[in-house]
């Protein structure tokens, strides 16, 4: 019979023919089997012993492996180092089966492979609960015994009574029992679950989005239900009368350690289990905030507390990232402001779920968001503008400031959205960094916290583009825009080249926004000095920025890092990034009914415009005029520049910028001690910021381009 149990196959034939068992195992090559092999033989069949049964049987070796447990692993069923069973790991039964009277009335003495786990307490042929035990005498099912030297019944109770003698009691015949109807809780769990053991794909589909986690999650889940000690609950959720599970769940000293032994009470958990999981997640989060903090403290104490988000998450050990969301998001109001970062519980589920559920391979499961390729060096020291202007809610903070702790709360949030436990180095001081006051009101924070883990989430499922890191630190950015390239860009928009000073905002410029760079970091030839001339002058060069400018300077750093990258790659591979100017990710506003910040484009543009071409260059008065703050302004007038009525001339710059050989030798110039020039040639090393440079006994030169 399809999906047979290979023992009960055996001892079928046996009886059929009026022979012991173990003359039919020996005569399918079990003889010369070890005791300990014949008792792993649904699980490790070998090749030359599975053709002698096919032989003996008359079918294929295909349909006997549909009766081996094995065909059970990595869903169902988990297997030990001795490729037994292992009881600890997935609720797997170690010996002994459930049956249905009603089948074994309408097929004598087969027993199915898949009464054998747990996970399977109701038939769904007849929609009835197994049964657990002889009705006669209620002993368990005990494992047929392939070597026993007398004939036996399959289809008869074999335990021992009291007396030595065996029951004998035909396992059909029993009480009647009604059967649940179709749309019962119960019965669509146990339809779930057998189509996840079966890998039927296209009810998988319709039932369960993630299923290479499903009997994981259900472990979990059950446990969390039975340390609650709620049968009331469990009927509730399963949609039964409590008076049916009453005295049917096992005392257990160790919570979770197995299932409930009774088919209907495992039904009724596993039903309930399934409400938990795929009920309208509002229905639901606060049966699950009840079920988290129904467990005593980790120093056992009867005192419940709020605990770490570890700690909670461990009250439903095993359970998937799926229905992990949904745990935290029912504790998000309990946790401190940076757990609810790293973990992503004020994340809404609706855009949680479907990137977590987005597994690529069903036979062999991919997790996309536990294989990192988004790392700390892919997010800019400043978060983007466009995220940064609405995320800015506290007043009396210094924009940078903020943008940087931003910047530093996003690498959290991707942390924690990489794995179930994120990596300690990653978040360590953020707390002190992303401080509450920069997050506003409660309301605010919970706004502001949702959309980085939103944000967080949508880089984890995209593949990185720029990596700053590298940008800042590996790029020869002294020979960044040569004065005759500055010539070209300037005539091919049509302004002014102006003098050395001009060239030198230019560079800074690029600098600044290809690294996303606060000006602070800007290398030392090139550094704005805080007070007097140099700083207007720099903010005056952004402010009339033309649009056309922007575009000239944006397409040469972008023929600029094609070719230096290159050369960085070639020195040394890995290191390279993507050649594009700028890129930021697209912005979305979550339905927040708070009011956060206003969003970048969220000024008057063509005022703003209007009064740069009158002649107010000053970010204060500009600020005033559009009721925003400096640096929204800055940062609008870097989204969009003032245009002008210039032509733009394109330049094809693979003609001009020769293609930069990495250079590992430098040619630096310092005064010696007679006060002559010396052209000296230092070894700086791949990435020369900080090189360090001895001159011997003579003393020593630190050379550092900062």
């Amino acid at each position: 019979m399809p999906g047979e149990h290979l023992p009960s196959l055996l001892l079928r034939i046996a009886a059929y023919v009026g022979e012991p068992p173990a003359a039919i195992s020996r005569w399918c090559g079990l003889g010369a089997l070890r005791s300990a092999d014949r008792r792993r033989l649904d699980m490790i069949l070998p090749a030359e012993v599975a053709r002698s049964i096919a032989i003996a049987v008359g079918c294929s070796t295909g349909e006997l492996l549909d009766g081996m447990m094995r065909s059970f692993v990595n869903d169902a069923l988990a297997p030990g180092d001795d490729g037994l069973p292992a009881h600890a790991k997935n609720w797997t039964r170690g010996s002994g089966t459930r049956y249905c009277p009603q089948c074994l009335t309408a097929r004598p003495a087969v027993f199915l492979a898949h009464w054998r786990l747990w996970w399977s307490f109701l038939c769904e042929t007849h929609q009835v609960p197994l049964h657990d035990t002889c009705p006669a005498c209620g002993e368990g099912i005990s494992d047929p015994a392939l070597m026993e030297a007398h004939p036996v019944d399959p289809s008869r109770c074999r335990a021992r009574l009291e007396d030595g003698s065996r029951c004998g009691h035909d396992l059909g015949a029993t009480w009647h029992e009604a059967a649940f109807d179709e749309s019962a809780p119960i019965v669509r769990a146990q339809a779930a679950i057998s189509a996840a053991w079966k890998r039927d794909r296209q009810t998988l589909d319709v039932f369960i989005p993630d299923v290479q986690h499903l009997f994981r999650t259900l472990r979990g889940v059950g446990i969390a239900l039975l340390a609650a000690d709620d049968t009331a609950l469990i009927a509730e959720l399963a949609e039964l009368d409590p008076s049916q599970l009453h005295g049917l769940f096992d005392e257990t000293a160790r919570i979770g350690t197995a299932p409930p032994k009774n088919a209907l009470a495992m039904g009724a958990l596993m039903a309930a289990a399934f409400a938990l999981m795929f009920t309208s997640e509002e229905e639901v989060r606060p049966i699950i905030r009840r079920l988290t903090f129904a467990r005593p403290s980790a120093q056992g104490q009867t005192e419940r507390g709020p605990g770490s988000a570890a700690t909670l998450l461990g009250y439903w050990p095993g359970v998937g990232p799926r229905f992990r969301g949904r745990v935290l998001r029912a504790i998000d109001g309990d946790l401190p402001a940076m757990q609810r970062l790293v973990t992503g519980s004020a994340v809404r589920a609706e855009f949680d779920e479907p990137a977590v559920a987005a597994y690529v391979d069903f036979l062999m499961p991919h997790d996309s968001l536990r294989n990192p390729t988004w790392t700390a060096d892919h997010i800019p020291p400043l978060l983007w503008a466009n995220w940064a202007v609405p995320l800015s809610v506290a007043g009396g903070a210094d924009p940078e400031t903020l943008q940087r702790s931003l910047a530093l709360g996003l690498t959290a949030a991707l942390a924690g959205a990489y794995r179930d436990v994120p990596d300690h180095e990653a978040i360590a001081g953020i707390g002190r960094r992303l401080r509450p006051a920069m997050l506003g009101t409660p309301a605010q924070t919970t706004a502001i916290l949702r959309q980085l883990g939103e944000l967080a989430r949508y880089l984890a499922a995209s593949e990185p583009g720029i990596n700053y890191a590298t940008r800042q630190r590996h790029l020869p950015w002294w020979q960044l825009l040569e004065p005759t390239h500055w010539d070209m860009i300037c005539a091919s928009v049509g302004t002014f080249t102006g003098g050395p000073r001009r060239l030198l905002n230019a560079r800074r410029y690029l600098y600044l926004r290809a690294t996303a760079q606060p000006i602070s970091a800007l290398p030392t030839p090139w550094a704005v000095v805080a007070n007097g001339r140099d700083a207007a002058e720099y903010t005056d060069f952004q402010i009339r920025m033309t649009a056309q400018l922007q575009i000239a300077l944006d397409a040469y750093l972008e023929a600029w890092l094609t070719s230096t990258i290159d050369a960085v790659s070639a020195y040394d591979r890995g290191k390279g990034t993507s050649p594009v100017a700028v890129w930021e990710p697209p912005r979305w506003a979550g339905r927040e009914a708070v009011h956060l910040g206003p969003e970048i484009d969220d000024i008057e543009v063509p005022a703003l415009h209007d009064l740069v071409a009158s002649g107010v260059t000053t970010v204060r008065a500009l600020a005033a005029a559009t009721r925003r703050t400096p640096q929204h302004v800055r940062w609008a007038l870097r989204r969009h520049p003032v245009p002008s009525d210039q032509p733009i001339f394109p330049i094809d710059w693979s003609a001009h910028l020769r293609q930069i050989p990495w250079q590992p030798y430098l040619p630096v110039t310092h005064r010696n001690g007679n006060d002559a020039d010396q052209d000296v040639t230092v070894l700086l090393p791949y990435g020369w910021h900080g090189a360090r440079v001895y001159r011997g006994a003579g003393g020593s030169h630190l050379i550092d381009w900062r």
